[in-house]
């Protein structure tokens, strides 16, 4: 019992050095906000493109009003579930940093996690759920304690899972020169598949199904999904079924790479 406060007051204190982190560096918590929130509106501009030059109020029974609502919503959600820790790990790796860290009686992949929500929890208390709630109060949208039981479940599996997702990519740094063109490209596919662009539920119902059965949906869609009651219960225990599945297949995969990995770095004196 003694070790695990121990250890939890060690991840904390990972925690405060995230936070510190990010207050410091307040310049650059602005830039991110900023290319998000314009990521957003281009996205909102594309889509009134579409709507207005197809003459049309409604694309699968949904309309431009809710465009804007979707994107508004998706940027934010993005920001919770995913911590980045790619590049936390890539910076370790190249700067030989990781031989430090591996050395010490932490587990590595805790301490990129709990630095990680340390530095991620500014933009998520002070730009993401003000914002999530700014918008569901102007649409008016009542969430009833189901739902929220379900969110609560959806972003904590989004969390696990990306995170997993990111220390799998980070570790990849070893393997490779330069990790940036191979980051950038799978995480703009998962964009794609998580509905970032497209909301998934405007695909052909053969497509939906099938993004709908990868754990790539509880990137924003899901979420979304759930907070304006456009998908039914049976889905969103189907999406929490298949991220569980996901997580476990990926936690496994992961533990073997990493395992790998930390022969290589031992082999080459990293």
């Amino acid at each position: 019992m003694l070790n695990l406060f121990k250890n939890l007051r060690l991840y904390f204190a990972y925690f405060y050095i995230g936070l510190k982190n990010s207050i410091s560096y307040k310049t650059d918590v602005l830039l991110i906000l900023i290319f998000r929130l314009a990521t957003s509106l281009i996205m909102i501009l594309i889509w009134t493109a579409i709507y207005l030059n197809s003459n049309v109020q409604k694309i699968n029974g949904f309309s431009l009003s809710f465009i804007y609502i979707y994107m508004f919503m998706f940027m934010p959600i993005v920001t919770i579930v995913s911590l980045n820790l790619y590049n936390l790990i890539s910076q370790d790796i190249k700067n030989g940093g990781i031989a430090i860290n591996m050395i010490r009686s932490v587990n590595y992949s805790l301490q990129l996690f709990f630095s990680s929500i340390g530095e991620n929890i500014i933009y998520v208390l002070f730009v993401s759920l003000p914002l999530i709630a700014i918008i569901l109060f102007f649409v008016h949208v009542d969430i009833g304690f189901i739902s929220l039981v379900f969110l609560a479940i959806e972003f904590i599996l989004a969390i696990i899972f990306f995170s997993i997702f990111d220390f799998l990519i980070g570790i990849s740094s070893i393997y490779l020169v330069d990790l940036s063109g191979l980051s950038q490209m799978i995480y703009n596919i998962i964009y794609f598949l998580g509905g970032g662009i497209i909301p998934i539920i405007f695909f052909p119902t053969q497509i939906k199904n099938i993004l709908m059965l990868l754990p790539f949906q509880m990137l924003g869609f899901t979420e979304i999904a759930t907070m304006l009651n456009i998908i039914s219960t049976h889905t969103i225990l189907t999406s929490i079924a298949v991220t569980i599945f996901s997580i476990f297949i990926l936690f496994i995969a992961t533990t073997v790479f990493w395992r790998k990995a930390v022969k290589k770095l031992s082999s080459i004196g990293g």
